[in-house]
């Protein structure tokens, strides 16, 4: 008999094994209404932009420029938004990826959601409707975060296994990264939004409006720092802080140009304009430092548990490999609080992502019910 990673003695007769532990789902309403929800997101998007509903987005940002109004190539940032989402799109429709928890427990019709309200915004927006604009601006933002949320949930939750150590960069870009990029810069947008609230109800009020401006930098500051919704420990996402970083940049160049665009020539006078872009550059650049920094801490902390294993614990296991392993002793199944000869115990073994490896207790075939068991071997 050989032993497995956990000493659970098993023979080569009694093993079965499976290297893909995913199952292949049917293609479900949810499926097809996600894609179809992007395709219209996309269409309405451009057409906002050749003007099919009214004012473009360029438009009425002239119209109601603020002092936290980003510099034109920083909207660039919706191209990776829509090609990320795009891909998601399309390879939530493939059967292996219809299962896939993120997919059906994390995202689910939040995404819908988010495609819904944005095309409200856009036609708010395009027909000068500013405060219905914000009302769908949060709508957006909610969307967003219930569904990163959810998306934590499940990782925390652990509700199945990871797939495979070279496919979690893939799962990341796919699953993670267009939702993350769409969150930061809707963060922002929101913030924006609220501003040129400002600027259209209280054209005159400028003290108020450059109060609102310095609140927001400060303000915007702090979800790149902590945000729960985007990882399971409480920090921000390096590239939901990306994102904003990009943000605080547009901020700064804008504010650099001489003159100043729209009504902002006309009462904030080049000093002021000056200290809010060095404030905003600074900004970029801390939540840029705090990107490298975790990303940098990210790429060493499997080297360190690593090199803490005892040679003994190094060895290399087949990753997520299914064992079924039978007993035909008269010992009592693990849990079962009874006993009974002849008894089955399917287990399950995966090696651990750097910290260790787990064991699962699943069925026992006979009359009393396991619960499941998880044991944690310690790197």
């Amino acid at each position: 008999p050989k032993s497995t990673p956990h000493g659970i003695t098993r023979s080569q007769h009694a093993t079965t094994e499976f290297a893909q532990p995913w199952t292949f789902a049917p293609m479900t309403f949810r499926n097809i209404a996600t894609f179809v929800a992007f395709v219209a997101n996309t269409i309405i998007t451009y057409g906002s932009q050749a003007g099919w509903f009214g004012a473009t987005n360029q438009q009425q940002s002239l119209k109601y420029q603020t002092l936290v109004t980003p510099s034109g190539f920083a909207f660039a940032i919706w191209g990776p938004i829509f090609v990320l989402e795009g891909a998601y799109a399309c390879v939530q429709l493939l059967p292996n990826w219809r299962s896939e928890p993120g997919v059906a427990k994390g995202v689910r019709y939040w995404y819908v959601a988010v495609c819904a309200a944005q095309a409200g915004w856009t036609f708010a927006f395009a027909q000068d409707a500013v405060c219905l604009s914000m009302v769908f601006m949060l709508m957006i933002l909610a969307a967003l975060g219930a569904l990163l949320g959810a998306l934590v949930r499940v990782a925390r939750e652990e509700l199945s296994p990871e797939p495979s150590p070279s496919c979690v960069p893939l799962r990341y870009i796919l699953l993670h990264s267009p939702f993350l990029l769409h969150f930061g810069w809707i963060t922002a947008a929101t913030v924006v939004n609220a501003n040129v609230l400002l600027v259209k109800y209280a054209s005159g009020a400028h003290s108020l409006q450059l109060s609102a401006a310095i609140a927001s930098l400060a303000l915007l500051l702090l979800p790149g720092l902590y945000n729960p919704l985007t990882t399971p420990s409480g920090a921000a996402d390096p590239l939901y802080s990306a994102v904003l970083a990009w943000a605080f940049f547009g901020v700064h160049k804008e504010l650099s140009k001489a003159p100043l665009q729209g009504d902002l020539a006309t009462w904030c006078p080049l000093l002021v304009a000056d200290a809010l872009s060095n404030v905003a550059a600074l900004m970029s650049v801390l939540l840029l430092a705090v990107v490298l920094g975790r990303v940098a801490l990210g790429a060493l902390r499997p080297l360190q548990a690593e090199s803490t294993r005892s040679p003994e614990k190094m060895r290399v296991y087949p990753p997520y490999t299914e064992h079924s392993v039978a007993k035909n002793d008269s010992k009592p199944c693990r849990g079962a609080g009874g006993g009974a000869s002849g008894t089955q115990v399917q287990t399950r073994f995966w090696s651990g992502l750097g910290e260790g490896e787990e064991t699962r207790y699943i069925t026992c075939t006979h009359s009393h019910k396991v619960e499941a068991e998880h044991h944690h071997q310690a790197a």
